[in-house]
Protein backbone atom coordinates (compact mmCIF):
# COMPACT_ATOMS: atom_id res chain seq x y z
CA UNK A 1 0.00 0.00 0.00
CA UNK A 2 3.19 2.74 0.86
CA UNK A 3 4.71 1.54 -2.18
CA UNK A 4 1.57 2.93 -4.19
CA UNK A 5 2.43 6.15 -2.21
CA UNK A 6 5.24 6.93 -3.39
CA UNK A 7 4.84 4.83 -6.68
CA UNK A 8 1.81 7.31 -7.94
CA UNK A 9 2.53 8.21 -10.97
CA UNK A 10 1.36 11.57 -11.57
CA UNK A 11 3.16 12.68 -7.61
CA UNK A 12 1.05 13.07 -4.74
CA UNK A 13 -1.73 14.89 -6.23
CA UNK A 14 -2.92 11.31 -8.69
CA UNK A 15 -5.99 9.20 -8.10
CA UNK A 16 -3.44 5.90 -7.56
CA UNK A 17 -1.74 8.20 -4.77
CA UNK A 18 -5.63 8.87 -3.23
CA UNK A 19 -6.53 4.94 -3.82
CA UNK A 20 -3.00 3.90 -1.86
CA UNK A 21 -3.60 6.62 0.75
CA UNK A 22 -7.33 5.71 1.40
CA UNK A 23 -6.39 2.18 1.82
CA UNK A 24 -3.59 2.96 4.03
CA UNK A 25 -5.99 5.02 6.22
CA UNK A 26 -9.34 3.24 5.93
CA UNK A 27 -10.17 6.04 8.57
CA UNK A 28 -9.64 8.50 7.02
CA UNK A 29 -12.17 11.31 5.70
CA UNK A 30 -12.09 12.28 2.51
CA UNK A 31 -11.64 15.53 2.98
CA UNK A 32 -8.37 14.56 5.24
CA UNK A 33 -7.17 12.77 2.64
CA UNK A 34 -7.17 15.82 0.20
CA UNK A 35 -5.10 17.39 2.48
CA UNK A 36 -2.51 15.01 3.40
CA UNK A 37 -2.52 14.56 -0.57
CA UNK A 38 -0.78 18.16 -0.66
CA UNK A 39 1.14 17.76 2.07
CA UNK A 40 5.30 18.59 1.05
CA UNK A 41 7.73 15.61 0.69
CA UNK A 42 11.59 15.13 1.72
CA UNK A 43 13.29 12.84 -0.65
CA UNK A 44 9.90 10.76 -1.78
CA UNK A 45 8.45 10.30 2.23
CA UNK A 46 5.64 12.11 3.46
CA UNK A 47 6.42 14.55 6.19
CA UNK A 48 5.17 12.35 9.60
CA UNK A 49 3.66 15.50 11.59
CA UNK A 50 1.65 16.44 8.76
CA UNK A 51 0.12 12.77 8.64
CA UNK A 52 -0.02 13.09 12.22
CA UNK A 53 -1.54 16.72 12.58
CA UNK A 54 -4.16 15.97 10.14
CA UNK A 55 -5.04 12.33 10.08
CA UNK A 56 -4.78 12.41 14.00
CA UNK A 57 -3.18 8.61 13.41
CA UNK A 58 0.04 7.01 15.36
CA UNK A 59 0.59 4.52 12.39
CA UNK A 60 2.59 7.57 10.27
CA UNK A 61 5.38 5.63 11.62
CA UNK A 62 4.99 3.37 8.87
CA UNK A 63 5.76 6.03 6.26
CA UNK A 64 9.32 5.63 8.50
CA UNK A 65 9.63 1.98 8.83
CA UNK A 66 7.98 0.81 5.48
CA UNK A 67 9.24 2.85 3.36
CA UNK A 68 11.23 2.26 0.00
CA UNK A 69 14.30 1.32 0.59
CA UNK A 70 16.78 4.75 0.36
CA UNK A 71 13.81 6.98 1.72
CA UNK A 72 12.77 5.01 4.45
CA UNK A 73 13.70 7.62 7.35
CA UNK A 74 14.60 11.00 5.50
CA UNK A 75 15.59 12.51 8.92
CA UNK A 76 18.29 10.10 10.08
CA UNK A 77 21.80 10.51 9.75
CA UNK A 78 23.78 8.85 6.68
CA UNK A 79 25.59 6.02 7.79
CA UNK A 80 28.80 7.75 7.38
CA UNK A 81 28.00 10.24 9.20
CA UNK A 82 26.51 7.95 12.22
CA UNK A 83 29.73 9.01 14.41
CA UNK A 84 29.17 12.19 14.21
CA UNK A 85 25.97 12.54 15.84
CA UNK A 86 26.97 13.45 19.30
CA UNK A 87 28.75 16.05 17.72
CA UNK A 88 26.38 19.72 18.35
CA UNK A 89 28.07 21.38 15.61
CA UNK A 90 27.46 18.21 13.45
CA UNK A 91 23.72 18.02 14.59
CA UNK A 92 23.18 21.76 14.01
CA UNK A 93 24.03 21.92 10.57
CA UNK A 94 22.21 19.03 9.50
CA UNK A 95 19.11 20.17 11.56
CA UNK A 96 19.33 23.43 9.57
CA UNK A 97 18.72 21.07 6.26
CA UNK A 98 16.16 18.67 7.89
CA UNK A 99 14.90 19.10 11.17
CA UNK A 100 14.50 15.34 11.86
CA UNK A 101 18.03 14.81 12.29
CA UNK A 102 17.07 15.03 16.26
CA UNK A 103 15.47 12.05 16.27
CA UNK A 104 18.52 10.01 15.72
CA UNK A 105 21.14 12.54 17.57
CA UNK A 106 22.57 10.99 20.32
CA UNK A 107 21.00 11.19 24.36
CA UNK A 108 23.51 13.94 24.84
CA UNK A 109 22.15 16.10 22.16
CA UNK A 110 18.59 15.47 22.78
CA UNK A 111 18.94 17.01 26.13
CA UNK A 112 21.16 20.27 25.24
CA UNK A 113 18.13 22.51 26.11
CA UNK A 114 19.88 25.26 23.60
CA UNK A 115 19.60 22.75 20.59
CA UNK A 116 16.12 21.53 21.46
CA UNK A 117 15.21 24.76 21.98
CA UNK A 118 16.32 26.29 18.63
CA UNK A 119 13.97 23.33 16.76
CA UNK A 120 11.50 23.51 18.76
CA UNK A 121 11.07 27.35 17.11
CA UNK A 122 11.03 26.07 13.48
CA UNK A 123 9.03 22.91 14.38
CA UNK A 124 7.19 22.34 17.87
CA UNK A 125 6.44 18.73 17.04
CA UNK A 126 9.88 17.59 17.76
CA UNK A 127 9.31 17.57 21.37
CA UNK A 128 8.64 13.75 20.63
CA UNK A 129 12.66 13.56 19.90
CA UNK A 130 13.68 15.51 23.55
CA UNK A 131 15.34 13.75 26.34
CA UNK A 132 12.84 12.63 29.08
CA UNK A 133 14.47 16.13 31.33
CA UNK A 134 13.25 18.44 28.64
CA UNK A 135 9.98 17.01 28.10
CA UNK A 136 9.14 17.60 31.57
CA UNK A 137 10.85 21.02 31.68
CA UNK A 138 7.87 23.64 31.84
CA UNK A 139 9.87 26.45 30.18
CA UNK A 140 10.70 23.97 26.72
CA UNK A 141 7.05 22.77 26.94
CA UNK A 142 5.03 26.29 27.19
CA UNK A 143 7.34 26.99 23.90
CA UNK A 144 6.19 24.10 21.70
CA UNK A 145 2.68 24.07 23.14
CA UNK A 146 2.37 27.68 22.48
CA UNK A 147 3.37 27.26 18.75
CA UNK A 148 1.60 24.26 18.47
CA UNK A 149 -0.91 23.01 21.16
CA UNK A 150 -1.17 19.58 20.15
CA UNK A 151 2.41 18.94 20.90
CA UNK A 152 1.19 18.39 24.24
CA UNK A 153 1.26 14.94 23.44
CA UNK A 154 4.37 14.88 23.92
CA UNK A 155 5.07 16.62 27.10
CA UNK A 156 5.61 14.18 30.62
CA UNK A 157 2.76 12.70 32.36
CA UNK A 158 3.44 15.75 35.15
CA UNK A 159 3.35 18.61 32.44
CA UNK A 160 -0.33 17.32 30.80
CA UNK A 161 -1.45 17.56 33.97
CA UNK A 162 -0.16 21.16 34.54
CA UNK A 163 -3.26 23.55 34.08
CA UNK A 164 -0.57 26.65 33.11
CA UNK A 165 1.15 24.34 30.33
CA UNK A 166 -2.60 22.74 29.37
CA UNK A 167 -4.05 26.30 29.19
CA UNK A 168 -1.24 27.62 26.82
CA UNK A 169 -1.90 24.56 24.77
CA UNK A 170 -5.52 24.47 24.81
CA UNK A 171 -5.64 28.46 24.04
CA UNK A 172 -3.49 27.70 20.66
CA UNK A 173 -5.64 24.69 19.25
CA UNK A 174 -8.16 23.20 21.62
CA UNK A 175 -8.09 19.69 20.46
CA UNK A 176 -5.21 19.66 22.42
CA UNK A 177 -7.90 19.15 25.34
CA UNK A 178 -7.55 15.36 24.16
CA UNK A 179 -4.14 14.72 25.44
CA UNK A 180 -4.31 16.39 28.85
CA UNK A 181 -4.95 14.85 31.86
CA UNK A 182 -8.10 13.57 33.45
CA UNK A 183 -8.03 16.18 35.91
CA UNK A 184 -7.48 19.17 33.52
CA UNK A 185 -10.32 17.45 30.79
CA UNK A 186 -12.64 18.04 33.94
CA UNK A 187 -11.90 21.70 34.64
CA UNK A 188 -14.52 23.79 33.59
CA UNK A 189 -12.26 26.83 33.57
CA UNK A 190 -9.36 25.28 30.92
CA UNK A 191 -12.40 23.78 28.76
CA UNK A 192 -13.72 26.80 28.43
CA UNK A 193 -10.44 28.42 27.06
CA UNK A 194 -11.81 27.27 23.47
CA UNK A 195 -14.63 26.22 22.29
CA UNK A 196 -13.01 23.47 20.49
CA UNK A 197 -11.79 21.72 23.47
CA UNK A 198 -15.52 20.96 24.82
CA UNK A 199 -15.50 17.96 21.96
CA UNK A 200 -12.78 16.59 24.45
CA UNK A 201 -13.79 17.32 28.24
CA UNK A 202 -15.10 14.99 30.15
CA UNK A 203 -18.22 13.45 30.42
CA UNK A 204 -19.96 15.37 33.65
CA UNK A 205 -18.95 18.64 31.73
CA UNK A 206 -20.03 17.29 28.45
CA UNK A 207 -23.50 16.90 30.29
CA UNK A 208 -23.20 20.17 32.53
CA UNK A 209 -25.70 23.25 30.68
CA UNK A 210 -24.18 26.28 31.56
CA UNK A 211 -20.75 24.56 30.46
CA UNK A 212 -22.65 23.76 27.25
CA UNK A 213 -23.62 27.38 26.46
CA UNK A 214 -20.04 28.70 27.17
CA UNK A 215 -18.55 26.87 24.31
CA UNK A 216 -21.43 27.50 21.94
CA UNK A 217 -20.29 31.46 22.27
CA UNK A 218 -16.83 30.50 21.20
CA UNK A 219 -18.17 27.30 18.89
CA UNK A 220 -21.16 26.79 17.54
CA UNK A 221 -20.57 23.19 16.90
CA UNK A 222 -20.04 22.47 20.12
CA UNK A 223 -23.67 21.18 20.48
CA UNK A 224 -23.03 18.06 18.53
CA UNK A 225 -20.24 16.76 21.95
CA UNK A 226 -22.66 17.12 24.55
CA UNK A 227 -24.28 14.84 26.08
CA UNK A 228 -27.62 12.71 25.13
CA UNK A 229 -29.29 14.47 27.59
CA UNK A 230 -29.04 18.02 26.92
CA UNK A 231 -29.55 17.21 23.30
CA UNK A 232 -32.45 16.13 24.37
CA UNK A 233 -33.72 19.29 26.30
CA UNK A 234 -35.59 21.71 24.12
CA UNK A 235 -34.50 25.06 26.01
CA UNK A 236 -31.08 24.07 25.57
CA UNK A 237 -31.46 22.73 22.00
CA UNK A 238 -33.12 26.23 20.62
CA UNK A 239 -29.98 28.17 22.23
CA UNK A 240 -27.80 26.37 20.28
CA UNK A 241 -30.15 26.40 17.27
CA UNK A 242 -30.38 30.35 17.43
CA UNK A 243 -26.59 30.30 16.92
CA UNK A 244 -26.25 27.60 14.50
CA UNK A 245 -29.63 26.11 12.89
CA UNK A 246 -27.59 23.59 11.76
CA UNK A 247 -27.22 21.65 14.47
CA UNK A 248 -30.79 20.19 14.40
CA UNK A 249 -29.31 17.18 13.05
CA UNK A 250 -27.37 16.49 16.46
CA UNK A 251 -30.98 17.13 18.24
CA UNK A 252 -32.31 13.83 19.84
CA UNK A 253 -35.22 12.59 17.82
CA UNK A 254 -37.80 13.87 19.29
CA UNK A 255 -36.77 17.22 19.09
CA UNK A 256 -35.94 17.23 15.52
CA UNK A 257 -39.52 16.14 14.81
CA UNK A 258 -40.52 19.64 16.54
CA UNK A 259 -42.31 21.59 14.41
CA UNK A 260 -41.13 25.07 16.65
CA UNK A 261 -37.56 23.85 17.09
CA UNK A 262 -37.75 23.34 13.29
CA UNK A 263 -38.81 27.06 12.63
CA UNK A 264 -35.95 28.66 15.39
CA UNK A 265 -33.37 26.32 13.34
CA UNK A 266 -35.06 26.99 10.01
CA UNK A 267 -35.08 31.04 11.10
CA UNK A 268 -30.95 30.99 11.76
CA UNK A 269 -30.12 28.55 8.33
CA UNK A 270 -33.02 27.40 6.28
CA UNK A 271 -30.53 24.25 5.25
CA UNK A 272 -31.79 23.07 9.00
CA UNK A 273 -34.92 22.09 6.99
CA UNK A 274 -32.61 18.83 5.71
CA UNK A 275 -31.87 17.93 9.58
CA UNK A 276 -35.59 17.66 10.31
CA UNK A 277 -37.36 14.28 10.59
CA UNK A 278 -38.65 13.09 7.96
CA UNK A 279 -42.12 13.81 9.19
CA UNK A 280 -41.71 17.62 9.02
CA UNK A 281 -39.92 17.42 5.80
CA UNK A 282 -43.14 15.62 4.40
CA UNK A 283 -45.39 18.69 5.68
CA UNK A 284 -46.51 20.54 3.15
CA UNK A 285 -46.64 23.71 5.17
CA UNK A 286 -43.59 23.74 5.93
CA UNK A 287 -41.75 22.76 2.46
CA UNK A 288 -43.66 25.97 1.00
CA UNK A 289 -42.05 27.86 4.06
CA UNK A 290 -38.31 26.93 3.34
CA UNK A 291 -39.07 27.17 -0.68
CA UNK A 292 -40.15 30.72 0.09
CA UNK A 293 -36.68 31.12 1.96
CA UNK A 294 -34.80 29.86 -0.48
CA UNK A 295 -36.56 32.37 -3.30
CA UNK A 296 -35.55 35.05 -0.82
CA UNK A 297 -32.11 33.81 -0.65
CA UNK A 298 -31.71 33.71 -4.19
CA UNK A 299 -33.27 37.26 -5.18
CA UNK A 300 -30.84 38.70 -2.20
CA UNK A 301 -28.17 37.15 -4.34
CA UNK A 302 -29.38 38.08 -7.75
CA UNK A 303 -29.66 41.54 -6.38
Amino acid sequence: DLQGVFDAPDGFQSEGCAAALKKLFPEATENQLQRVSKAKTFEGALIPPLMEEWLGLERWTCVLEDAPAGRSNPGAFPPDFEEYNDEPEVVRAAIASNWRALQTASAKVQDNEEIVCSVIQQQPWVLRFASPRLRDDPAVVTMAVQARGFSLKYASDRLRGDPTVVRAAVAQDGSAMEVAAPACRDSEELVGVNGDAFKFASERIRGDAECLLAALQRNAWAFQFASEDLRDDPDITERALELNGLNLEFASPRLRDDPRLLRVAMAQNSGAYRMASARLQRSARIHRGYLRQQNQIDRCCVS
